[in-house]
């Protein structure tokens, strides 16, 4: 039993530098307000709460006309989804809304399973992906490590994405 203890203590110990080594240099911060996944290809918006901090400095544009309230970032899903298509970032105007499996990333991160190079995550994000029913697309809660079909009249935040080979 001992042998066997030994065995699993010391595979661990050699094991660990590459069970790690995939996250280390996964995500590498552009410098630019954004953040590139090498493992996925995805560039995120850097700032997990875009829009809410962008409208707090009282910007006058076209996001800040779409939110509810300037101090909290929430749009329904057909505002959510025009708003990052309307973003220029970083050189780049392709950003979309992430996809469910693309935002799953956040439930790993918020479990600690991987680090995390974005800042404070929200409670809740929209995806592009339907729900099931019309008229629905899946939310992520990072927090509580679940998705729910969710209506679109319904209220969430924004977390850009793009594919970054483009």
């Amino acid at each position: 039993m001992k042998k066997i203890a030994a065995f699993c203590l010391l595979f661990i110990f050699f094991s660990s530098p590459f069970l790690f080594a995939e996250e280390a240099g996964r995500f590498v911060d552009n410098g630019d307000g954004t953040v590139t996944d090498s493992q996925s290809g995805l560039m995120w918006i850097k700032d997990p709460d875009f829009f809410g901090n962008r409208c707090k400095e009282n910007r006058k544009d076209f996001f800040c006309e779409l939110l509810i309230s300037k101090e909290l970032a929430f749009l329904p899903w057909k505002k959510a989804d025009l708003a990052v298509r309307m973003i220029s970032l970083a050189g780049h105007k392709d950003w979309r809304l992430p996809e469910k499996e693309e935002i799953e990333i956040l439930n790993k991160i918020h479990k600690g399973e991987l680090k995390n190079p974005f800042g404070g995550i929200l409670e809740m994000y929209w995806t592009s992906s339907p729900g099931g029913k019309s008229n629905t697309s899946w939310m992520i809660f990072p927090q509580q490590g679940i998705f729910a079909a969710i209506n679109h009249e319904s209220l969430g935040f924004v977390w850009p994405v793009r594919n970054a080979g483009k």
